[in-house]
């Protein structure tokens, strides 16, 4: 099954083209913050690169977040439009579930944490058994200070933002569009789609969606 992943909800740009859980052409950039605009180019030059076009591809996978509020928007909106247009499958994921996923040679419990500012943190903890990561804590909005006492367990933790008196093994992640199509195949095998009108990012962080008018 070929499906083309993307996740944008992070600094780094991460998108490529799988053929099942395998990497046919995948790329990368750390520190990218223009996701609105470099995301189209990037998958048009993927389908370049790997000789396939779109119409080829069974399915689409999106990181819905938590994360950027700009840049969540820009990697749905894009697989939502790309479903419609193609008449393919999709299957969002959260992005702390994908970063969980990405995680090779580990059995147990990982907290995964991303940096949501002002002193906060999205975190989740899973636990990885065999192929899959199950929700052992659904991702949330923690205050930084003490979150050391929310890991239950943990021996693992990966993010992108060490916890201060964590006793675990800490390893730097972001968000990939690998972890995504792991995450994503798990639900694929069980025939469990996301419906493409409702598709939506995860948001967390509320002051991060709203406008105020004055």
């Amino acid at each position: 099954m070929k499906l083309l992943a993307m996740d944008t909800s992070s600094p780094v740009l991460s998108a490529g083209i799988f053929e099942g859980e395998d990497p046919v052409l995948q790329f990368e950039s750390e520190g990218f913050l223009k996701h609105s605009s470099a995301l189209l180019p990037v998958i048009d030059r993927l389908f370049k690169k790997s000789g396939l076009k779109p119409a080829q591809v069974d399915g689409l996978a999106v990181g819905l977040g938590p994360g950027s509020f700009t840049g969540l928007r820009v990697g749905v909106t894009v697989t939502k439009v790309l479903g419609y247009a193609l008449r393919k499958k999709v299957v969002g994921v959260s992005s702390l579930e994908a970063m969980a996923y990405a995680v090779k040679d580990f059995e147990g419990k990982i907290a995964v944490v991303l940096d949501a500012k002002r002193g906060n943190l999205y975190a989740a903890l899973y636990e990885k058994k065999g192929k899959e990561a199950r929700v052992f804590r659904k991702p949330r909005l923690y205050r930084a200070e003490g979150f050391v006492r929310q890991l239950s367990g943990a021996s693992l933790c990966v993010g992108d933002v060490a916890i201060q008196g964590f006793a675990g093994k800490w390893v730097c992640a972001f968000p990939t569009a690998h972890g995504v199509v792991r995450a994503a195949m798990t639900r694929i095998r069980k025939k469990n789609f996301s419906a493409v009108e409702t598709l939506e990012p995860l948001y967390l962080y509320p002051r991060d969606c709203h406008v105020i008018r004055k």
